[in-house]
């Protein structure tokens, strides 16, 4: 019932986990995580803008959107300028290849359990290394008639613990010039479960697991700790239903069904610190039981408070709904041109903001200048 390929995408996704995605508890796959992510706890509906308050929601606007750019788009590990969170995208890539290197690609046979370990050396580019090691264990199942089409029943349990010991791993940032040295260990595990029942014509799939790793990374001199966390969990029951003469599909029971993704991300040294947790969660379609929606949202501190974003604030585009926890939600786009970082994450030295649609503008007009907000043709000096 399953096979490499589909495993081959539960390890990519353990991979890229270190920062993104990866496997978790029982009631909240956040249980148990070893950095715990951030919450938000302020204000859900949308903000109200006076002339009492705009100057306010501005800055903490400002705040956000330059935490999240100079974050280098966290969110999406998206290409950006050089920085903190440059760092945490470098490394999430190079864990994501160290797990995700050849594993065992053995098959059990029916009734069976079958296990194997693997160790990959990998050499880094500029020096160093990084050893992975990977066991997978696989356990297939059946009835004795479960090869009939009206009856019987089979499955398969798999699973993977992994692990990646960096020692002077030397590699290249995005810009192909800047080396990063790492030190440290990451190491997790996933399971995945599956079991169809033909009688029943129902299918049941369940996953879990966690990812973290903790490192010392050397980038241009300047030494940072990246430290990471990420659980998922996963559950579905479906069941077999017509939808014509000749035709069917399988439906989710709404009731059962978790999907569930978090992951932590800390970077600190060199005078910087940020913080993000990025979440995901899946529901069933209502109108559509055999499809699922989901939604995604990060936290991020910034300021000495939590923000949740969602939406995208990119270095190329900038979309979302920031929620600020004294006032509540605005919407927040690029004005004009993006704002442009300033050499040392600052500021920005040019672009500008939209909140509201326009109620409410920022405008930046170098690194040396204070940003400029503007409300009903009346603009006053950002003081922060």
């Amino acid at each position: 019932m399953n096979n490499w390929k589909q495993k081959s995408s539960w390890l990519a996704v353990a991979g890229a986990s270190l920062v993104l995605a990866a496997c978790g508890g029982d009631s909240s796959s956040s249980d148990g995580l070893s950095l715990k992510p951030l919450a938000y706890n302020g204000v859900e509906t949308p903000a109200s803008i006076t002339d009492n308050n705009y100057e306010a929601i501005a800055e903490e606007t400002h705040n956000v959107v330059l935490a999240m750019l100079a974050g280098n788009d966290l969110q999406q590990f998206g290409a950006g300028p050089m920085g903190p969170m440059s760092v945490s995208k470098a490394v999430a890539d190079i864990q994501a290849a160290a797990l995700a290197a050849p594993a065992p690609t053995g098959e059990a046979s029916g009734g069976e359990e079958w296990s194997s370990t693997e160790r990959v050396v990998l050499d880094g580019e500029c020096g160093g290394t990084v050893e992975s090691e990977f066991t997978e264990t696989e356990k297939s199942t059946y009835s004795e008639d479960f090869r009939s089409e009206s009856s019987g029943v089979s499955g398969e349990d798999f699973s993977v613990e992994m692990s990646a010991v960096f020692r002077d791993y030397c590699t290249y940032m995005d810009d192909d010039v800047t080396e990063i040295v790492i030190n440290g260990k990451s190491s997790g595990g996933f399971s995945n479960s599956e079991k169809e029942d033909y009688a029943a014509q129902t299918r049941t799939a369940d996953g879990q697991g966690k990812v973290s790793g903790k490192l010392s990374v050397l980038v241009d001199g300047e030494k940072f700790t990246v430290e990471t966390a990420s659980s998922s969990r996963y559950h579905a029951d479906r069941t077999k239903v017509a939808i014509g003469e000749d035709s069917y599909r399988y439906e989710y029971n709404p009731d059962t069904f978790i999907d569930e993704t978090y992951a932590v991300v800390q970077v600190s040294g060199s005078g910087v610190a940020g913080k993000y947790t990025y979440n995901e969660t899946c529901e069933v379609d209502p109108e559509d039981l055999s499809d699922i929606d989901c939604t995604d949202s990060t936290v991020i501190n910034a300021g000495g408070l939590n923000y949740k974003i969602e939406g995208g604030i990119y270095s190329g585009s900038i979309n979302a709904t920031i929620y600020l926890p004294e006032y509540g939600s605005v919407g927040v786009s690029h004005a004009g041109s993006v704002p442009a970082l300033c050499d040392d994450y600052s500021g920005f030295g040019s672009g500008g903001l939209s909140i509201n649609s326009g109620d409410v503008t920022i405008s930046y007009s170098g690194c040396a200048a204070e940003p400029v907000v503007t409300r009903g043709g009346v603009s006053e000096v950002m003081v922060r």
